[in-house]
């Protein structure tokens, strides 16, 4: 039993990987790739710039947050993380409803920095907040400058946050769709989507599929290597006295820290506020309480199966890098890739069977967030342990049930945060795989869009940001625990 479940799961985790390249090897038409050099070209541009805005303000942020006393501090360590609240499609329809001077692919890069660069802060404040105070101490008994402190210290001990963040928002760039498609760029998700669900070219979908999905990889081997080395110092001290800044500088800090929230979460806000004011009485909101029960409850399911299943792989492959490699792999795959790979597989068949492959999907594309949330919390256990119950009579259920559960509660409390969050905020797999007359918030949002009724996105904008401010809340007291 124990070796078919340990090979069911290999199988079902190499299922994305395989299938796309077999797909491109099958579907192979001699496209000339040269044809669509500049949709890679853009494609590159976006996805370097995007990257480089948010790990510079994301760093700079996170720098002057976690080490400096002023005026405010606390409100802007809660407020740096509140943007993860807006899923890119949803800052591109502000932005661009705001100016249409915006849709364009440098409108893209600055709606993508705004909803990226929390996620560059949160790596960065954890990791900044773990560099003891006893560097700077030691500096400044040797006569060191403040510059040569910073230059030849303080930042290489910062360069392996820099290198994770930079990575993550690099490889979530390259897997944006909704806020490409809505400014008419053609990056390469948009180039794939319109191929195959707009003019069913499978080979040239396939193609630029694979080779985009063989950079995804490359990219996430050196997220992989680079794991365990976020806060990687040879002295830590937790209690670190934040530096108290004089009157000048706090308010200089204090200003320039403004600046990105008004950008991310200020004018969003009111925006939607307007739109919601436009719209409320011409939208049906019995269609709109449906679409958040389908919404709810199919996260709900989508945080039971992936925690389930994540215990269950910690469980049989406690210390195998091929599953964590191939768990790393499908989070790294966009999610319109994934549902090129499953509807390829399970074409012609019933709505149940859809729903399934919806399922799947998304428990390929999550199951690792999960996985890494609770794993910090059960690396400790000792398989020797199993050993000595197995020894005493007691079966793998009772195990799993009496100790890695107990052990394993923030961990899934944690994974199923993040887990609710995404699934709520994803939009290509759920509009490419959902059952017919299955709506969800973010299909929704996407066919007023599409039948340009903009304001009327503004309920569904509303119930996800009213839906997801609870468990982004929780990431911020997780989060601005300095312990």
């Amino acid at each position: 039993m124990r070796l078919s479940l340990k090979i069911f799961i290999s199988i079902l985790l190499l299922i994305p990987t395989v299938t796309m390249f077999t797909l491109a090897y099958q579907n192979y038409n001699g496209t000339d790739l040269t044809l669509y050099l500049s949709y890679f070209s853009d494609t590159v541009i976006y996805v370097t710039l995007s990257t480089i805005l948010s790990v510079i303000i994301g760093t700079i942020s996170a720098f002057f947050i976690s080490l400096y006393q002023f005026p405010y501090r606390n409100i802007y360590q809660k407020l740096y993380i509140l943007p993860l609240l807006f899923p890119s499609y949803m800052m591109a329809l502000v932005y661009g409803e705001i100016d249409s001077s915006f849709m364009n692919i440098w409108g893209l890069i600055f709606v993508t920095t705004l909803v990226s660069f929390p996620y560059v802060y949160i790596v960065m404040y954890s990791h900044i907040s773990s560099i003891s105070n006893d560097y700077s101490k030691t500096a400044d008994v040797f006569g060191i400058s403040t510059y040569k402190k910073f230059k030849d210290i303080i930042f290489p001990l910062m360069m392996p946050g820099i290198i994770v963040s930079s990575i993550i928002v690099m490889s979530d760039s390259l897997s944006e769709f909704g806020a490409s498609f809505f400014y008419g760029v053609d990056t390469i998700m948009v180039v794939v989507y319109e191929h195959w669900f707009g003019i069913y070219d499978m080979g040239t979908a396939t193609i630029i599929s694979s080779i985009t999905l063989f950079v995804v990889f490359i990219i996430f081997y050196f997220k992989i290597s680079m794991k365990g080395k976020i806060l990687t110092n040879p002295i830590t001290s937790p209690t670190n006295k934040l530096i108290k800044l004089n009157k000048i500088s706090s308010i200089i800090v204090s200003l320039g820290l403004l600046i990105p929230i008004i950008f991310s979460l200020i004018i969003p806000l009111g925006v939607l506020n307007e739109w919601f004011i436009l719209s409320y009485r011409k939208v049906d909101f019995s269609d709109v309480w449906l679409t958040t029960f389908n919404t709810l409850g199919f996260s709900v399911v989508i945080v039971l199966i992936t925690a389930v299943l994540s215990l269950g792989v910690l469980y049989l492959f406690k210390d195998s890098k091929l599953i964590r490699t191939l768990l790393s792999l499908n989070y790294a795959i966009p999610g319109l890739f994934l549902s090129i790979i499953l509807l390829e597989l399970f074409t012609g068949l019933s709505t149940s069977v859809s729903f399934f492959m919806l399922v799947l999907a998304y428990v390929l594309k999550y199951n690792m967030l999960m996985l890494n949330s609770i794993e910090g919390y059960t690396s400790r256990i000792d398989r020797r342990l199993y050993y000595s119950t197995k020894s005493v009579g007691m079966g793998s259920l009772w195990f799993i049930n009496n100790i890695q559960v107990p052990l394993a509660k923030k961990g899934i409390v944690l994974g199923s945060v993040l887990v609710f969050i995404d699934v709520i905020r994803e939009l290509p797999i759920m509009l490419t795989l959902r059952p017919f007359g299955f709506e969800t918030i973010s299909t929704k949002i996407f066919y007023y869009y599409d039948s340009e009724w903009i304001y009327y996105t503004a309920p569904y904008f509303a119930v996800m940001l009213v839906t997801t401010l609870i468990p982004v809340l929780f990431l911020v007291r997780h989060i601005n625990d300095r312990s």
